[in-house]
């Protein structure tokens, strides 16, 4: 791909969560450019632990952006709880449905609910095991450096489901000066 890891020493593959999503928005934004983050592999086993500096990250993005001027899209995994049944390879956790749920009431009102992302789905990831977690708690700094508590955010769940013995949000978040703006 001619994308440099860390060190520079050899490309970075992409793999099929940046390509799926970026093969289908490209047939729809043929001139839109892509930057691929990627959540430190520590996810994995200290999710809980992050959400301070994901915050913070969150937060420095989106003030970046927003400071650029130009409209972006953030492209973001939200793979929830991987542990919804016995026979998944994680097999079955009790909190994959809490924690599932708490990340669905945030994603309905961030401003209101941040808590249910960053105190309740927090409490349960380590255990519902969620790669996705880290990007949202991402989203939600980048939101409340660009007027989440100020009500400049909206948002609309498309999907919240557990299909397979992983739950899955789609759902759109979308400054509301964005949409004023899309309406004149």
């Amino acid at each position: 791909t001619g994308l440099p890891t860390f060190a520079a020493l050899e490309p970075q593959p992409l793999r099929w969560g940046e390509v799926i999503p970026a093969s289908l928005l490209s047939q729809a934004c043929n001139r839109t450019k892509f930057v691929v983050i990627s959540v430190p592999s520590k996810r994995h086993d200290s999710s809980a632990a992050m959400v301070p500096e994901l915050l913070e990250l969150g937060r420095g993005l989106g003030q970046l952006l927003d400071e650029q001027g130009v409209r972006v899209m953030l492209l973001l995994s939200s793979d929830l709880a991987h542990t919804h049944r016995q026979d998944g390879p994680y097999g079955f956790s009790p909190t994959a449905a809490p924690f599932d749920a708490a990340i669905g009431q945030w994603a309905t009102d961030p401003a209101g609910m941040g808590a249910s992302l960053t105190e309740t789905a927090r409490d349960l990831v380590d255990r519902a095991l969620s790669c996705g977690f880290p990007s949202l708690v991402l989203a939600h700094g980048a939101m409340e450096a660009t007027g989440l508590a100020e009500g400049k955010w909206a948002s609309t769940i498309l999907a919240l489901e557990a299909p397979t013995y992983y739950g899955m949000l789609v759902a759109w978040f979308e400054r509301r000066e964005e949409l004023s703006l899309a309406a004149s």
